[in-house]
């Protein structure tokens, strides 16, 4: 719509019956009732008005006597009205908004408040209250004492009105830099007093603001559950053990980028020790938080009885859930991050980020019976803890049965994940399916103990960037490991993985991945659907012909810059029937062959005796994308060509080898019946 809104009969008769209401681009409105020029919208339910650059005011009719506009309206949504300056200047007969329930309003910027306080009790209804973006916003009510008609005095000595927000559900305040309070000019005061209270407010979120404090009467908070505070810079704290005592449906706690905070919880007395519950909180997020240092000072226990996900980030002075000094120096103690003050009982997701000084995380070694609060721990993920040296100890592991998922991430200093204590007996992970492992430049192994490992039910591993890692599970420590790496290999027989479908190898000095008498263990490789393998430059094959005619069940094969790698597959001590039935058997499900940035790489398999750096007729192959490659010679005389069979292989993808000479060192035939790229 643009400048004036004029509208014929017909037209103002539909708009008097509509239910839903869209005004945009009112270029020149001033004033919305004025331009529309409709008695009272009856039916009108949904009002939404965006980008109207002229509009002062929503309702400016003082000199018409009471409003009685809006009767049902329910739902009320402002954007980007500039220059709006009151929403509403008028006097209401109490039909007006007596129904609205959700009002929404976004980028007003010369916008101080939305109601008076002389018609905040004309709107009991309302349930749901959002601000976002209004840079001159300094109250919600106005705290004002306006002038008011003979009339209203009478009216309001005649009758005790029920208070605004008995039916507040949710209210969201955010980045409105000049907000002081919900309705109050003095910038020392909380940002909620006793004049307005929400006894049933169940959603409270807070964003960019710059008040002190929150403090809300700790029977408004009986029925919050959701509690989201972000940007509140001048925030050194959230709220009173009081208040706490009465969060006792609060189910989602976060607290994000407050720069002054030094503890989420205050006690209001010193000598206060009566313990603390949260009996319904099940996520709780604490990040960027960068003078936290303990969500509560004291020495009373705090019970999270019904938390399944803690997500502590990048708050690098924390130092524990229950701190008993209030100095940032308590670092000096060593302490973990939880201790016996601190319940965790029904916890399954743990994210720990940002932690550059912390050493431990449990008191195991003291106290080992305290790993028995996280006994139903799921999903455990470390990142960017650069003094730890290890995660668990076997005594932990036993605990710990539920764990499902092992992520671990830029931890400088962590050599083990698992520390062996020298009494352990052989350990199960029985239901762990996924471990992550990536740029921990100390890391040596997953495990380092005397006994053997079994996770029969891990389906993903990953590990990228671990410089010294050369096996899986070794029996020494680091002082010792130097002098057997030698000739160790990656998966040994000391660990028993039957389920593993998915195995990424990247940017570790492996010379092998698999020993060789893994071959005689059943279940070994039964399952392993995909292996890719990158930048793992001290390989120089990936497999012996023993260990091929396990791997029955690989769909996608990729190799990626592996520099001292020759071969794929090394045939050893096969007799020549043996070696054509393996060429016409190996990988009978293989899908996806990829073979990439390998400068070395001759032949796909060779036997042991070929000379591999025999000359060729056929130069290096360097095939961008996708070709098919039906046959390829040797000049090697053979009375007959063996033939090579991928019956599955659909997509094939050779590129920079510079070296190779075919897929075979003896005269071959390729067949790949499926093959499409």
């Amino acid at each position: 719509m643009k400048t004036h809104i004029r509208f014929d009969y017909s037209v103002k008769r539909l708009l008097k019956m509509t239910e839903e209401l869209h005004l945009e681009e009112l270029n020149g409105v001033k004033n919305v009732i004025d331009e529309l020029d409709i008695e009272d919208f009856p039916d009108l339910k949904y009002l939404y008005i965006c980008n109207a650059p002229e509009l002062h005011q929503i309702v400016n009719l003082r000199g018409w006597g009471p409003f009685s506009a809006f009767p049902n309206l329910e739902v009320l949504f402002l954007r980007n009205l500039i220059k709006l300056e009151k929403l509403f200047q008028a006097r209401f007969k109490d039909t007006a908004f007596s129904k609205l329930r959700t009002i929404t309003i976004e980028c007003c910027h010369h916008l101080k408040n939305l109601f008076s306080s002389s018609i905040a009790s004309q709107f009991l209804q309302l349930q749901e209250i959002r601000v976002s973006d209004c840079s001159n916003m300094e109250e919600i009510i106005d705290h004002a004492k306006e002038q008011r008609s003979r009339e209203d005095i009478v009216e309001a000595s005649q009758e005790v009105k029920p208070k605004f927000g008995q039916l507040l559900r949710s209210l969201r305040l955010q980045r409105l830099p000049k907000l002081i309070s919900f309705n109050s000019d003095c910038s020392t005061m909380p940002l909620f007093n006793d004049q307005f209270l929400f006894p049933n407010l169940e959603e409270l979120q807070l964003s960019w603001i710059n008040v002190d404090m929150i403090r809300i009467a700790s029977y408004c908070v009986e029925n919050l559950t959701k509690l989201i505070i972000h940007g509140c810079h001048n925030l050194k704290y959230i709220f009173s053990s009081t208040m706490a005592r009465s969060l006792e449906k609060l189910g989602h706690l976060e607290i994000r980028e407050c720069k002054m905070m030094t503890k989420v919880l205050s006690k209001e007395n010193e000598e206060e020790k009566e313990n603390l519950i949260f009996p319904a909180l099940k996520f709780l997020q604490l990040k960027q938080l960068q003078n936290l240092v303990s969500f509560y000072f004291g020495d009373s226990t705090i019970e999270f009885s019904s938390l399944n996900e803690l997500a502590v980030r990048n708050c690098p002075e924390f130092k524990g859930f229950a701190v008993m000094s209030t100095s940032t120096d308590v670092a000096a103690d060593n302490q973990p991050l939880f201790n016996e003050q601190v319940g965790f009982a029904g916890l399954e997701d743990l994210i720990l980020s940002d932690f550059p000084e912390l050493i431990e995380i449990w008191h195991v070694r003291r106290r080992p019976q305290e790993i028995l609060d996280f006994r139903l721990l799921k999903y455990l993920q470390l990142y960017n803890c650069a003094q730890l040296s290890y995660l668990l100890t076997p005594s932990m592991v036993f605990c710990l049965v539920r764990l499902k998922f092992i992520s671990i991430k830029n931890c400088a200093m962590m050599e083990q994940v698992i520390m062996g204590d020298g009494e352990e007996s052989k350990m199960i992970l029985q239901l762990l399916w996924r471990i992550e492992l990536e740029s921990c430049s100390n890391l040596i192994s997953f495990y380092v103990g005397s006994h053997s490992l079994e996770i029969p039910s891990l389906q993903i591993f990953s590990i990228k960037e671990c410089q010294r890692m050369v096996t899986f599970a070794a029996s020494t420590s680091s002082g010792e490991h130097e002098k057997e790496t030698s000739h160790q290999y990656f998966f040994s027989c000391k660990v028993e993985i039957p389920a593993l479908g998915q195995l990424m190898l990247s940017s570790i000095k492996i010379q092998q991945i698999w020993h060789c008498e893994l071959t005689s263990v059943p279940s070994f490789a039964q399952n392993l659907r995909e292996l890719m393998v990158t930048d793992c430059d001290n390989l120089r094959y990936l497999f012996t012909s023993s260990m091929v005619k396990v791997f029955t069940q690989l769909e996608k094969l990729e190799i990626y810059g592996c520099k001292a790698m020759e071969v794929v597959i090394l045939m050893e001590g096969l007799e020549e029937e043996e070696e054509e039935r393996m060429c016409q058997t190996m990988f009978p499900k293989l899908e996806t062959l990829v073979l990439s940035n390998l400068s070395r790489l001759i032949r796909f398999c060779s036997n042991s005796n070929s000379q591999l750096e025999e000359r060729s007729e056929t130069q290096g192959l360097n095939a961008s994308g996708s070709q098919v490659v039906p046959v390829i010679k040797s000049t090697l005389e053979h009375t007959e060509a063996t033939k090579l069979v991928f019956p599955q292989l659909k997509y094939l993808e050779l590129c920079d080898l510079q070296k190779f000479k075919g897929f075979f060192s003896q005269m071959h035939i390729i067949e790949w019946p499926s093959l499409k790229r």
